[in-house]
């Protein structure tokens, strides 16, 4: 958290002082989408994407010297790195912060045909691991919302206890280290360290449908997910984007699934849409008319993902043009996009 907290405050910081709208739009995007670590006297900057680092990489000087300057360690150094490639170096994995720190149950905007999802999430924090709700699988199409659910959980959670340990994996980080181990000829038991997996009071397993169909693979991986959950006291919590017999063919691992309960949350409706655009502009600080707010809930299916992403587009717009963002701004970005 003390971290999370610094990149913000030094990036708010260099905002303010800046007098070019461009670079304080550059550092606005910046600060959703990198998160700091601290290993062995490095200061990694954890970058989402190719982009985003190669933006910081240069552009990001003035920000990096506000950063080693309130970190006062004239030892420590600084490196600038994707998610993927922190995770080959780091044996613990990563849980992004500056990401999920603000899902939670209050911002949670969703119809009522998903409350049920929500009551049932609600009750798996107040009770962690649980046998009735252990794992807690959560399925549905992209960008409804199912990562946001889970880390809710996992914060509401960490809220009741704060010294509870949340850990998060990909799917596809799982397959990476299976295919390193059997090159390495490594048996299952080693391919996560202890400290990853077993003392964790929350594990959060996102995108599961990603292991694919392949036998060996959700044997390996489910056969973990058994382990752990025979051995240790922990809520595991995971999303996919189909119910869990339709993602499997091993036929050991099916008869462990069809025990487990599963939720379904469905896409937004068109005023659930509408008061999603509404909040995620309000936490820009960006003003858009009810004009626009209905162009967008039209224009985007479900995906919040997609909708998110385009609001910190018309921010930056905003931000360089400094002007507000009037419908027509809006309605040709749109039609840029699709040509």
């Amino acid at each position: 958290m003390e971290l999370y907290n610094l990149w913000n405050r030094t990036v708010n910081k260099i905002c303010n002082a800046s007098d070019n709208a461009l670079e304080r739009a550059l550092f606005q995007c910046l600060s959703s989408q990198c998160e700091l670590r601290i290993l062995e006297q490095t200061l990694y900057i954890i970058c989402s994407n190719e982009n985003i680092k190669s933006s910081l990489e240069s552009f990001g000087q003035k920000l990096i010297e506000e950063l080693l300057k309130n970190l006062d360690d004239p030892g420590v150094r600084v490196e600038i790195i994707l998610f993927s490639a922190f995770n080959e170096i780091n044996s613990n994995v990563v849980v992004p912060h500056s990401v999920y720190l603000n899902k939670t149950f209050e911002n949670f905007i969703t119809s009522k045909k998903n409350q049920e999802a929500v009551i049932l999430a609600k009750k798996v924090s107040e009770n962690p691991g649980d046998n009735d709700h252990n794992p807690f699988y959560v399925y549905g199409d992209s960008g409804v919302g199912k990562t946001h659910l889970l880390w809710a959980i996992a914060n509401r959670i960490n809220a009741n206890n704060p010294d509870s340990r949340i850990s998060f994996l990909r799917a596809d980080n799982f397959i990476r280290r299976y295919i390193a181990s059997i090159s390495e000829h490594k048996d299952n038991d080693t391919l996560f360290s202890h400290n990853t997996i077993t003392k964790k009071d929350v594990l959060i397993i996102d995108d599961i449908h990603l292991l694919g169909n392949g036998e060996k693979t959700q044997q390996a991986f489910w056969g973990m997910i058994m382990d752990v959950l025979s051995q240790y006291q922990m809520q595991l919590l995971v999303s996919a984007t189909s119910e869990p017999l339709n993602l499997v063919t091993d036929d050991s691992v099916r008869l462990f699934l069809q025990s487990i309960k599963y939720v379904k949350l469905y896409p937004s409706d068109f005023k659930t849409k509408k008061k999603i655009i509404t909040e995620k502009s309000k936490e820009l600080e960006l003003q858009l008319s009810s004009d626009i707010v209905a162009c967008l809930a039209r224009h985007f299916k479900s995906d919040v993902r997609q909708i998110e992403g385009f609001i910190k587009t018309l921010k930056s717009m905003s931000l360089i043009n400094e002007k507000p963002i009037s419908l027509i701004d809006v309605e040709s970005e749109l039609s840029r996009r699709n040509s």
